[in-house]
């Protein structure tokens, strides 16, 4: 077992090597790096047939390993892992949203990097995860292993509690607003394959409708009609209504839809921010890199495996 850690500020270093002898695992450290980074770093000095990783804010069950082991030694396994799920005491935020996502088993487009296992020589053959991205890193990878010919599967036995799970508005926001930068650069990277499509395209029309309630503004303040203003102001309540109308709806869960809506209105708003976020110098600077293809390490490293 392998623990990396990126330079916390926490006792994670002092606890972990206190218990490494009598748990028998190595520890590896790399500060200012992105997750994707540290993941690659773990892989590459993985000497084990399977790579499973684990997210330093979830908690696997105990038969989280012997059930992973079960579901790779497949013959046709490629990426296996589940979403996640939530701590029990979690805030109207976490159990609303949770809700809304529902749990997707079976073949899906993607399972979360905190709970993620695959073969270390299908890991390492399609490049690892893309260091140049924070964010959206475990779809991205999956996204590469689909087109590779890998399948990407989700189960509900090795699900691990995500207690990094926001529980307030202004935690949900940061989280999406977070998470949005990354997701917006996917896209574009990934153009024509329109990937994080539907996120973008909801983005896009939030956009719109704030752009059209300060355009109403300005013209009510001149005494112009009102119209625009009313238009653009009813869109943008009724858009995030519309999205959780539907969330409720497949799942019958309409006591959930106040909530849902306000959660939508906050995510939009977040990836709002991302979009406009992209015109930075940072952005720019970065939107080349080329997160499908293996890094240097990585492919050194599968080198004496093929």
């Amino acid at each position: 077992m392998i623990l990396v850690d990126n330079g916390s500020s926490d006792r994670t270093m002092d606890l972990a090597q206190a218990a490494s002898s009598g748990l028998q695992f190595r520890i590896l450290e790399r500060k200012k790096v992105t997750i994707s980074a540290l993941r690659n770093l773990g892989a590459r000095e993985a000497r084990g047939e399977y790579l499973a990783f684990l997210d330093a804010d979830c908690l696997a069950p105990r038969p989280w390993l012997t059930e992973a082991a079960r579901l790779l030694e497949r013959e046709a396994a490629g990426v296996v892992g589940a979403p996640y799920s939530i701590p029990a005491d979690s805030s109207w935020v976490g159990r609303i949203w949770s809700g809304h996502q529902e749990t997707k088993l079976g073949k899906v487009a993607y399972v979360p990097g905190g709970d993620f296992l695959i073969r270390r020589e299908q890991f390492l053959e399609i490049g690892g995860f893309g260091e140049s991205i924070q964010t959206n890193e475990d779809y991205e990878l999956c996204q590469r292993a689909l087109r590779a010919g890998i399948s990407v599967e989700g189960h509900g036995e090795i699900s691990v509690c995500h207690l990094g799970t926001p529980q307030t508005l202004l935690d949900f926001y940061r989280k999406q607003r977070w998470h949005g930068r990354h997701v917006f650069r996917v896209f574009l990277q990934g153009l024509p394959r329109l990937h994080n499509f539907k996120s973008v395209a909801y983005a896009c029309s939030v956009l719109l409708c704030i752009v059209g309630v300060i355009a109403g503004i300005s013209l009510a303040a001149f005494g112009m009609s009102r119209a625009v203003l009313l238009i653009s102001a009813a869109s943008l309540i009724g858009l995030p209504a519309l999205f959780g109308a539907g969330s409720v709806w497949r799942r019958k869960a309409w006591p959930d839809l106040p909530g849902l809506t306000v959660l939508f209105l906050v995510f939009g708003l977040a990836r709002v921010a991302c979009l406009i976020g992209l015109g930075t110098d940072r952005i720019r600077s970065q939107k080349t890199a080329a997160v499908s293809a293996p890094t240097d390490a990585l492919a050194k490293a599968a080198a004496p495996d093929r």
